[in-house]
């Protein structure tokens, strides 16, 4: 099994244009959170922007790149490789995690099927399980399972624009102005669970105000990696 990844992708967008050019067999895409959420981001991402709010190209930003919605023969073939799931809370998504199959028989391609994990670290937000505890959780579990069925783990989290509202995957604040977008992976954890900050015995009470990034989190299981263009 290749080790696990994380790539830092800005848009639901780019994820999917990744993966439609990825030359892995198959792709499972587990999405944390609903179904409805993930058809208005994708539409955002494959709405064209007016010549007028284009913004300025960078350095970063100015390599050639396709729309979404570009329907070539390659991308509609690579569709029906994609498969998704929704997973809408922290146990959902231990749950589903758990009943991913092991491989029943090997992989005749060099390139292992990928096994994506979208938005984990925010659909822990709001929860008891915000923590470096609670994410560690979902990281190995991820992890188990990606071993399990010798898939390669890739982790995506897109920033998210802070503007006061959950799941706003652009940059645009309510104000039609410029947002700030937060990285998930710098952002502070407590050790622990809530719970078990509350209701822990012990040396639980010398940990209660120590902090973590999200990134040592995700380091302890995945590489942070740039990506690769796979266009022929």
């Amino acid at each position: 099994m290749s080790p696990p990844i994380i790539y830092k992708f800005t848009t639901l967008g780019e994820t999917l244009d990744h993966l439609y050019d990825a030359p892995n067999p198959s792709c499972l895409l587990i999405f944390c959170g609903s179904r409805d959420t993930f058809a208005q981001r994708l539409s955002l991402a494959t709405t064209t922007r007016k010549p007028d709010e284009e913004r300025p190209e960078t350095p970063a930003t100015s390599s050639p790149r396709q729309p979404l919605n570009t329907r070539t023969l390659r991308r509609i073939a690579r569709a029906e490789a994609i498969k998704i799931a929704f997973c809408t809370s922290v146990p959902a998504l231990h749950a589903y995690l758990s009943t991913l199959p092991k491989e029943v028989a090997p992989n005749e391609s060099t390139l292992p099927s990928l096994l994506v994990l979208v938005d984990a670290v925010s659909l822990h937000q709001d929860t008891a399980s915000f923590s470096a505890q609670g994410l560690s959780r979902a990281f190995a579990a991820a992890f188990e399972a990606a071993l399990r069925s010798r898939w390669q783990l890739v982790v995506v989290e897109h920033p998210k624009a802070v503007t006061g509202r959950r799941d706003v995957d652009v940059e645009i604040d309510d104000a039609g102005g410029r947002a700030r977008m937060e990285d998930p992976w710098e952002r502070e954890v407590p050790m622990l669970n809530a719970t078990t900050r509350t209701f822990g015995v012990g040396g639980a009470s010398a940990v209660l105000g120590r902090t973590v990034k999200v990134r040592a989190v995700a380091e302890r299981w995945c590489t942070f990696e740039s990506v690769v263009s796979c266009r022929d």
